[in-house]
């Protein structure tokens, strides 16, 4: 960014955003066995899940972006001593994290959440 001009941080959610979409491209059995393809509603769903992380805390590392045998998007943060992750299902979005650190351990619907997510997020190095 040039110093003094209004131009926005770069930012990670395109190519996450590529990453979400190209799910779509796998075929049932994509893990060599049983996997089912990615929904077209998971999909869509990550993209807006990772798109309002993204405008929330722009200076978050992104995510590392998986499917699940199930049909599901998952995205997900690690570091050394705790992880985040958001399972995008049809209709639902879980949230699974733990701290090590301050022996926190979490997992259920994200409407559930005992903590916010985003919260989480950004009080923590990645």
């Amino acid at each position: 960014m040039i110093p003094g001009s209004l131009a926005p941080q770069s930012s990670w959610i395109h190519a996450v955003d590529v990453e979400i979409k190209e799910l779509l491209l796998l075929s049932e059995g994509w893990d060599g066995a049983v996997a089912y393809p990615v929904s077209v509603e998971a999909v869509s769903d990550a993209r807006e899940l990772a798109a309002k992380v993204c405008a929330a805390l722009p200076g978050l590392r992104p995510p590392t972006v998986t499917p699940s045998i199930d049909g599901r998007v998952v995205l997900e943060w690690h570091s050394p001593d705790r992880h985040i992750d958001f399972t995008v299902g049809r209709d639902s979005i879980e949230v699974f994290y733990e701290d090590d650190e301050q022996g926190l351990d979490w997992d259920g619907l994200l409407s559930d959440s005992p903590l916010d997510p985003l919260a989480f997020l950004a009080a923590h190095s990645w």
